[in-house]
C-alpha cells in the first residue's frame, strides 16, 4: 500500500501543533504512520476511477489532501476539548479535502493535474475542442448544408 507522506513530512504540512503531534507519537508509535497509510489508501480509492493509482510522484495537492485528511484523526486519537474551538476549522478544512477529492475523481475536464490511468489520454486536464466557429457571413450553415447533403 502506498503512503503519500512520511511523519517528518506529514508535519512540515500540517496544522496540527507540533506538540500535539509529539504527545500522539508518545502514546503510539506506529500509529500516525499507519493513519499516514490507511489515508493515502483513501486517496487512491477515490480517484482510481479516473487516474492511474498508486501515484508514483503526488503532487503537492495530494499531499495537502492527505495532510488535512490525517489532521482530524489526530486530535481524535488524543482527545477533543468540547470546547475547542479550533477543532471545527479541523473538521472543515477534512470536509473540503474530500470534496476536492471527489471533485478530482468525478471532473470531467479535471482541475487536477493527475496522472490518467492507462486508457485515458496522458493528463487530468482536458482542453476543450472547439464547438464554434466565427464566419463571416450568417449564411454559411445554409450552403454547407447544401454542399453536404445535395
Amino acid at each position: 500500500m502506498s503512503q503519500y507522506l512520511t511523519v517528518e513530512d506529514y508535519q512540515g504540512l500540517t496544522l496540527v501543533p507540533s506538540i500535539v503531534i509529539d504527545q500522539s507519537q508518545a502514546l503510539d508509535p506506529a500509529w500516525l504512520n499507519n493513519q499516514l497509510t490507511i489515508c493515502s489508501g483513501e486517496i487512491d480509492a477515490r480517484l482510481a476511477k479516473r487516474y492511474a493509482v498508486p501515484l508514483k510522484q503526488p503532487s503537492n495537492q495530494v499531499k495537502i489532501w492527505l495532510a488535512k485528511l490525517v489532521d482530524l484523526r489526530v486530535y481524535i486519537h488524543l482527545g477533543v476539548s468540547a470546547n475547542d474551538q479550533q477543532i471545527q476549522l479541523i473538521v472543515d478544512n477534512e470536509a473540503n479535502a474530500k470534496l476536492e477529492m471527489k471533485e478530482a475523481a468525478d471532473c470531467v475536464t479535471g482541475l487536477f493535474d493527475l496522472p490518467l490511468i492507462q486508457d485515458q489520454q496522458g493528463s487530468g486536464i482536458v482542453s476543450p475542442k472547439i464547438l464554434s466557429t466565427s464566419d463571416a457571413t450568417p449564411y454559411r450553415w445554409i450552403r454547407t448544408q447544401a454542399q453536404r447533403y445535395g
